[in-house]
C-alpha cells in the first residue's frame, strides 16, 4: 500500500526539518515498521524495493486507470499516469 504520507517531514509537526538529521531520524523511524500494521491507523510501511521487486517501473492499477511509478537512474521515484 503506497500511501501519501511524506516521511522526509519531522517526526514533531512543531519543530522544522532543518538538518538532513531530522529527516534521517524519520526514516529510520519509520523503517523499523515496515511491513507491520499499526491498530491505531497509522499507514504500513513498504520499501521502494519490495514493490519494485529489482524492475525499475511498477504499472499501479487504480480506479480503473494506470499508473506508473519508475526509479530514476538517480534513484529517485517518479508516479506517472
Amino acid at each position: 500500500m503506497v500511501t501519501d504520507r511524506d516521511w522526509s517531514a519531522p517526526a514533531d509537526p512543531g519543530k522544522p526539518a532543518s538538518k538532513a538529521g531530522d529527516k534521517i531520524g524519520v526514516a529510520a523511524a519509520a523503517a523499523d515498521k515496515i511491513g507491520t500494521a499499526h491498530a491505531d491507523g497509522a499507514p504500513r510501511v513498504v520499501t521502494s524495493e519490495s514493490l519494485l521487486g529489482g524492475a525499475t517501473q511498477l504499472a499501479i492499477l487504480h480506479d480503473r486507470t494506470l499508473y506508473y511509478l519508475r526509479q530514476t537512474r538517480f534513484g529517485k521515484l517518479i508516479l506517472t499516469k
